[in-house]
């Protein structure tokens, strides 16, 4: 039988109660002369309220206990000559009797009351479990809705951007070359650089476009981390040659390599870095802090800028393609970089603080 059946778990605070009772209604039974019998009957009954308080506070172990240690103290020879009890011990038999009856009446009802009070609980404790499983099945279920819902619409978009791309990528290829040929002419040089311009912006426009659109074949294999980071060192220097942005590289990670695509990993890095530099270039002291850690599992690539962060409006728009906050901005470098991480078996975390900071993880 479960112990939860038979006692109910009682602080320090009711045994000292339950103690203290006992030995102060015992003192004042002892204490008082038999001839004032009134007094001794009211001290009996000051024991049942003891026995009573104990069978709430401790069920029925607890009143049994009490009932037990109150009777042995009111006359113990009841229990000593218990075979061979004398008739004028008759009247002492039956109040401890009447003890025990107490205790287990009351411990009983109490005992009964703790155990539907403790399976109550659990229920709304199972009750609880069970929303917070349904909330999360509710919103799992809305995630993957809205990611095939995002595929969904790439996929539409890829097939008529395809078309499109090929439709403008010929002509284009002609404007540019022809472009070239006329740029010897002096007098057509100014407006000459203008169409080249122009032209190679668009065509690098429709190279990232391409990019988007058709699935790439990776290349995975044994990347080094160092060397990737001496690679975007170099090109940092390079960007930050002419301006004011600081940047700190951290490398925490205990691993070196890992088992990737190198220009896949270094091509999303590459955008998180630009982006963290243009956000940081809009403040004084803007600064990008670049950190790499692992565990057991993953390795993590942070990027952080202490720029004015992501607008709430923007946040479910920026990996939208075409979707773009900048000025001058295609809205597809991010929409590439989740492309990329996708395919490579990253993902990608996006969150304020202080500034934007994204996060790419991969496996190790």
């Amino acid at each position: 039988m479960s112990i939860d059946k038979l006692y109910i778990p009682a602080g320090k605070k009711e045994y000292i109660i339950i103690i203290s009772s006992i030995v102060m209604v015992t003192y004042l039974h002892k204490s008082v002369q038999d001839q004032f019998h009134f007094i001794h009957i009211m001290h009996y009954y000051l024991y049942y309220l003891v026995v009573i308080y104990a069978s709430i506070k401790m069920g029925l172990l607890g009143g049994f206990i009490s009932a037990f240690i109150i009777s042995f103290l009111y006359d113990h020879e009841v229990y000593l000559y218990f075979f061979n009890l004398p008739h004028y011990k008759l009247r002492g038999f039956i109040e401890i009797l009447m003890m025990y009856t107490v205790a287990l009446f009351t411990g009983f009802f109490t005992q009964k009351l703790f155990i539907e009070k403790k399976k109550l609980e659990q229920a709304n404790i199972r009750q609880a479990e069970l929303l917070t499983e349904l909330q999360n099945s509710i919103e799992e279920r809305m995630k993957i809705e809205k990611e095939l819902a995002r595929i969904d619409r790439l996929r539409l978009m890829g097939e008529v951007s395809a078309s499109i791309a090929h439709e403008v990528r010929n002509p284009l290829t002609s404007i540019k070359s022809s472009a070239k040929l006329l740029k010897d002419d002096k007098e057509n040089e100014e407006l000459i650089n203008i169409i080249i311009k122009e032209s190679e912006q668009l065509e690098s426009f429709l190279n990232k476009f391409n990019h988007f659109i058709r699935k790439s074949e990776f290349n995975k294999e044994r990347t080094s981390i160092s060397e990737i980071l001496d690679e975007l060192t170099t090109y940092i220097k390079m960007y930050l040659k002419d301006k004011s942005v600081c940047y700190s590289i951290n490398n925490k990670s205990n691993i070196d390599y890992i088992i990737s695509d190198r220009i896949a990993l270094k091509h999303i890095l590459l955008n998180f870095i630009v982006n963290g530099f243009e956000a940081a270039e809009e403040i004084t002291d803007g600064k990008v802090e670049i950190t790499i850690y692992n565990d057991e599992k993953y390795i993590y690539f942070m990027i952080k800028d202490n720029g004015r962060g992501i607008k709430e409006s923007d946040y479910n728009r920026i990996f939208d393609p075409f979707y773009s906050t900048k000025k001058d901005g295609t809205g597809l470098g991010l929409s590439i970089s989740l492309k990329l991480s996708d395919e490579i078996g990253g993902k990608i975390f996006v969150e304020n603080d202080n500034g934007a900071k994204f996060t790419l993880r991969i496996p190790i």
